[in-house]
């Protein structure tokens, strides 16, 4: 992404123009290694580490599919149980119907709670 920022210097204000880059952390480890391998062989990098830099983009990839999936499935799990724990903690002391509020005996709600499910 190029955004333009404003760089402050004694004299005067200018806008440049910069490059963000988003990355997830197996995005930067490749990066990082990418740009090391490029400068070490002055861009002329041997075809067999071309090769195995392809192989291990597309492993970081399948980690991050993975990762987010992973992710997504811990959400699921936690609003999952946080619904069930909002409901544990409902109490069934009081019926409201057209907007009247009626107190249901202690002892009727512990003998629902005695009768088996279904």
């Amino acid at each position: 992404m190029i955004i333009r920022v404003p760089v402050y210097t004694s004299s005067k204000r200018d806008h440049i123009c910069v490059e963000v880059q988003i990355r997830t952390i197996a995005m930067d480890f490749w990066a990082s290694l990418e740009h090391k391998i490029f400068y070490k062989y002055e861009r002329n990098v041997p075809a067999h580490l071309l090769e195995e830099l392809t192989e291990a983009a597309h492993s970081a990839a399948a980690l991050d599919n993975k990762m987010e999936k992973l992710h997504m499935e811990m959400l699921e799990v936690k609003q999952q149980h946080s619904s069930e724990k909002n409901l544990s903690e409902v109490k069934l002391d009081q019926l409201r119907l057209n907007n009247e509020t009626f107190k249901i005996p202690q002892k009727l709600i512990e003998q629902l709670q005695q009768l088996p499910d279904k």
